[in-house]
C-alpha cells in the first residue's frame, strides 16, 4: 500500500464542501458508485412530500477483486459495514450516529443532488441527473467545474488504485506529512 496522505489543506477542501468532486474524480478514473451520508435531524430543502436532508459526505465506492472499497479524501477502507461507517462520520461530526442516514446512489442519483446547470459534471460521468425536485441553485451539493474536476482528478489521492490507499486514521490526521500531488506524479 502507499503511505501518501493528503495535507491538511486538501482534507478541508474535501471534507468541508468538495467530498462529492473528490468522490466524482475517483469513481471517473476507476468506476463505481457513491455512498452519500446525510443528517437526517438538518433539513436542507423542504416542499410539500419531499425532504432532502443536509449532505454530510459523500464517499466513492469501488469493486475490487479483493472487496468493496469505500474511499474520501482521508483513505480506502475494505468493505466497511455502514454502522463503522456512521461511527466514523459522527465523530468526526459530532452527531448522533442513529441520525446519518446513509445511501448508495448511482451518478444519476447523485446529480440530482448537485448544481449542474450546464451539465458538465453529468457529462463527465456519462450519465444523466435523475429527477430533480430542487432547482440548481436549492442542491445541497455546490457546482462543480471544469477546474474543479481535474483538479481532484490529478490527485495522487484520486489516481491511486482502489484499496492501495490505507485506510484513515482519523484520530491522527492531522499529524501526517504532507505529498505533492501536482500532475504527473
Amino acid at each position: 500500500m502507499t503511505s501518501q496522505r493528503p495535507d491538511p489543506g486538501l482534507i478541508e477542501q474535501y471534507t468541508q464542501g468538495e467530498c462529492h468532486i473528490f468522490a466524482a474524480a475517483s469513481v471517473i478514473r476507476h468506476g463505481g458508485s457513491f455512498l452519500a451520508a446525510f443528517d437526517s435531524d438538518k433539513v436542507h430543502w423542504e416542499a410539500d412530500e419531499d425532504t432532502i436532508y443536509e449532505v454530510l459526505h459523500v464517499f466513492a465506492v469501488h469493486d475490487t477483486p479483493t472487496g468493496q472499497v469505500i474511499r474520501d479524501v482521508y483513505g480506502d477502507r475494505f468493505a466497511p459495514s455502514l454502522e463503522q461507517i456512521r461511527e466514523e462520520l459522527s465523530d468526526e461530526h459530532a452527531l448522533w450516529a442513529g441520525d446519518i442516514y446513509l445511501e448508495e446512489m448511482t451518478a444519476a442519483e447523485l446529480l440530482a443532488l448537485i448544481g449542474d446547470p450546464e451539465g458538465f459534471l453529468g457529462a463527465a460521468l456519462q450519465a444523466e441527473a435523475g429527477y430533480a425536485i430542487m432547482d440548481h441553485d436549492d442542491r445541497p451539493l455546490v457546482e462543480v467545474t471544469e477546474r474543479d474536476l481535474d483538479d481532484a482528478m490529478n490527485l495522487a489521492q484520486v489516481r491511486a488504485a482502489p484499496g492501495s490507499r490505507p485506510a484513515p486514521d482519523l484520530e491522527t490526521s492531522q499529524d501526517y506529512e504532507t505529498t505533492s500531488t501536482g500532475p504527473g506524479l
